[in-house]
């Protein structure tokens, strides 16, 4: 399970500013904790007993709050000792995440138990700390909640490394979940008007994506990204919690590190952490070959190539560790190496004196309890981001240990304001569109205030296109100017237009993404191998040797017709891909996206039934495939028919309309099918309702399937799904919606 990077350490320095955005990241475990007793002459900071206590259920008095700002002395000093020792009644976390907001810091991340456990392990949710030192946490609640069993949510077990981010008023929790048999691991997002809730779950239906430690970033134009590990990103539309384009992987693991590369078995990159300093970008992340380590990559642009540094600059490390990896034990190589066994899973946050400092969770060696990490950061010119030893003033691989402190003028300890933010929004033809009440205000070092805005005007939604609104955001005693940019979308009917790509081409990711003038959300659940553009005979199509699956996003109301150019690919043209997968979900359910709908010993209410009615052709016909529920196995299995038609490997247009529960495909002009839907209805352990009779008909109207245990969602959706041996033209996808 450990296929992804946890999040790298927070840097900050009083003298040099830098950027930086709240993100969410997640991050799972290190491998097996060390033995829980202490060896002779180390402190227990905490027994195993307490590391599993329940938080108290009420806001403790203590820590006092801050004192008024007319009180505070002209120079202070905070003092800290590594590793943090939590209260009795606070459970020792993994992966912390730190967000300041006002005079005090927040905290969530992984409570125990760590793993995927049994249903009396369970944990309560996603849990919310504060504090005024950062060293006494008061509980202040789980902000996302484990629901019921008998809810039958897919995020009903696991709630791991969450974070927090702040953007344009609002906050957002980004947590890794699964179901309880481990099912639909992916990410949960909620948000919040307020830091401490309450909060709404925004995707309560299904994963925003399969994968680990969602972390959200805002580049200086505005525009939202969500990182994950392995290590990967898309554009995100908060709004409506929507990829704007595909998964990219812009890092490649260092060649040649006898540190730790990423390319040892069972090691990976996970829980990124993105944030700006000097007009570059940095990325922190977390592996495990030598322990639990942090490294740093690097780019000019969010979009550009990253760049790893050869070695990481935060962690520990362990000589079992390397043993069982094949890591290189360096002697010394980290300042406290005796101290800790591994750190890592890091987030970077806005200290007291106003700079970047890390959250990470370290193990001692000879103890088995999380414990928390906190240092500053400062940029170095040749290794990007490094740990501040402010005992000595020199930069270490950290963490640190023992009592550090740092002196600071509280009273000019902010970065001087740059510029209001951008702020991006999507809508559709006659939709309203509201503007936030605030924005985010860049500082000269990154990090951002939220900051009420005014507008000009309203958006005006009558006509599609892209225009942007003026507005005016004050801070103190400046005004600064901000922009609105709106993109109105035509949802009456969308088309595709891939001039600009060219046959080798790698098509998946935004330059796919952007051909479409209405939104079609990309996924590519099965790895990220290449989709290909190739052109035979003046056609331009996709291959595809991953599983690329585009679902529409845009709400349809009462129905769409499609036309769409696909064919069978012969094995030579399929580069000797043997699944002969792809085709078009017709009223296909919720988590459509899963490459995981297919296995059959998955159960309904587990499983909601991804596929609905599957079109896909074959060498001499097409299979219709309608996905049933058995109750007698409590299983999703399918029925399916077959149809001939001799297009062979040749394209053949597809035309379906699909609307008040009839679906009608054609393929060129002679009619292939009719589906008729009817019984509205649900299934114990299903989230939405679904049409449960269903009737196939063939062009001379004989019965080709007749169910009546369906499941097909009473939605009208559309999916394509392609790879392998089938494939669709690029120049002609049309659709229109109703």
């Amino acid at each position: 399970m450990r296929n992804f990077l946890g999040k790298v350490c927070p840097i900050l320095t009083a003298t040099l500013l830098f950027g930086l955005l709240a993100v969410l990241a997640a991050c799972q475990p290190a491998p097996a904790d060390p033995p829980t007793v202490p060896t002779e002459g180390e402190t227990t900071l905490m027994t195993p007993d307490e590391s599993t206590c329940t938080p108290e259920t009420e806001k403790p008095t203590s820590p006092a709050e801050p004192r008024p700002a007319e009180t505070q002395p002209a120079e202070a000093t905070y003092t800290w000792s590594n590793p943090i020792r939590y209260e009795r009644k606070t459970p020792a976390l993994r992966d912390p995440f730190i967000l300041k907001v006002g005079d005090a810091w927040y905290m969530t991340g992984t409570l125990p138990p760590y793993g995927l456990e049994s249903e009396a392990n369970r944990t309560k949710g996603v849990p919310l700390y504060k504090s005024y030192d950062m060293t006494e946490w008061a509980f202040v609640d789980y902000i996302v909640k484990t629901p019921a069993e008998s809810e039958s949510k897919w995020y009903s077990e696991r709630f791991w490394a969450a974070e927090l981010f702040s953007h344009n008023g609002k906050f957002y929790v980004t947590v890794n979940c699964c179901a309880v048999d481990g099912s639909n691991h992916g990410f949960l997002f909620a948000v919040a008007d307020d830091v401490e809730g309450p909060y709404t779950v925004m995707n309560p239906d299904a994963p925003l994506a399969l994968g680990n430690d969602a972390h959200l970033f805002v580049d200086t134009d505005g525009q939202t990204y969500v990182f994950a590990s392995n290590i990967m990103y898309a554009k995100i539309d908060l709004d409506t919690l929507t990829l704007l384009s595909g998964w990219q992987t812009p890092v490649t693991p260092v060649k040649g590190s006898d540190a730790w590369n990423g390319e040892r078995p069972g090691v990976g990159f996970e829980g990124p952490f993105v944030l700006t300093a000097g007009g570059k970008y940095y990325m922190f992340y977390s592996t495990w070959s030598r322990g639990y380590e942090v490294g740093l990559a690097s780019a000019d642009a969010v979009t550009g190539t990253w760049t790893m540094y050869p070695d990481p600059m935060y962690g520990g490390m362990a000589q079992d560790r390397c043993d069982y990896y094949g890591g290189i034990y360096e002697e010394g190589y980290y300042e406290n190496q005796d101290k800790y066994r591994e750190c890592g899973h890091n987030s970077v946050f806005e200290g007291p004196d106003g700079a970047w400092w890390i959250a990470a969770h370290a193990y001692v060696h000879g103890n088995g309890t999380p414990m928390l990490i906190i240092d500053r950061l400062v940029l170095d010119g040749e290794r990007g981001i490094l740990c501040l030893d402010t005992a000595t003033g020199k930069t270490i691989n950290g963490p640190t240990y023992g009592e550090r402190s740092v002196t600071y003028d509280p009273a000019n300890n902010e970065a001087a304001p740059l510029r209001a933010l951008d702020v991006w929004k999507y809508a559709d033809v006659g939709a309203v569109c509201e503007l936030p009440d605030e924005v985010d205000l860049l500082l000269e070092n990154g990090f951002r205030r939220s900051v009420r805005v005014v507008w000009a005007k309203t958006p005006d939604t009558s006509a599609a296109g892209d225009f942007t609104v003026s507005g005016t955001a004050a801070y103190g005693d400046r005004e600064f100017p901000v922009t609105a940019r709106i993109h109105v979308r035509d949802v009456s009917g969308a088309s595709c237009d891939f001039e600009d790509m060219k046959a080798g081409d790698t098509a998946f990711g935004e330059s796919l993404t952007n051909a479409f003038s209405v939104n079609f959300q990309m996924y590519e659940p099965i790895g990220r191998g290449p989709a290909v553009i190739v052109e035979e005979n003046g056609n331009r199509f996709l291959r595809n040797t991953a599983y690329l699956l585009m679902e529409m996003t845009l709400p349809v109301k009462n129905g769409y017709a499609l036309s769409l150019d696909w064919r069978c690919l012969d094995g030579a043209t399929a580069g000797g891909i043997a699944e002969r997968l792809g085709g078009l979900v017709l009223r296909g359910g919720d988590q459509t996206r899963f490459s995981h709908y297919e296995e059959e010993a998955k159960v309904a209410e587990k499983c909601i039934g991804a596929s609905g009615m599957l079109v896909m052709p074959a060498e001499n016909g097409f299979r219709v495939v309608v996905k049933t529920f058995d109750a007698a196995s409590n299983a999703v299995t399918h029925t399916e028919t077959f149809i001939s038609y001799s297009n062979g490997y040749g394209f053949t247009t597809l035309s379906v309309t699909d609307r008040d529960g009839r679906i009608t495909v054609y393929a060129g002009e002679t009619l292939l099918f009719t589906a008729e839907l009817g019984d509205v209805g649900s299934y114990d352990g299903a989230t939405h309702d679904y049409y449960r009779s269903v009737t196939v008909k063939g062009a001379d109207g004989v019965t080709l399937i007749q169910v009546d245990n369906g499941f097909l969602t009473v939605r009208p959706a559309l999916h394509i799904v392609s790879r392998g041996w089938t494939a669709f033209d690029l120049d002609n996808l049309k659709v229109e919606l109703n």
